[in-house]
């Protein structure tokens, strides 16, 4: 997710709750270092979820997102 915190944004893994290492003086600012980094974004239940490099990994055209809490593991076919 990207929060607005006291005027500035921060990206937020959905998954695991860890912040990217920068804050952001626009969403946008925010949605660019996601797209230029290896953040990826999935639809969950209607709303966008952000999840960072730690939580997914792609391997042989699957993408795994694991939960770190739970041990939990969805995978499915990258279209």
């Amino acid at each position: 997710m990207i929060d607005k915190i006291k005027g500035k944004y921060r990206l937020i893994c959905d998954i695991c709750g860890e912040a990217a290492d920068e804050v952001f003086n626009t969403f946008d600012e925010a949605v660019d270092y996601k797209v230029d980094s290896e953040w990826i974004s999935r639809k969950q239940d209607g709303e966008w979820a952000d999840i960072c490099p730690n939580c997914y990994s792609i391997k042989d055209g699957k993408e795994a997102i694991k939960r770190p809490d739970t041990g939990a593991v969805m995978v499915w076919d990258m279209v």
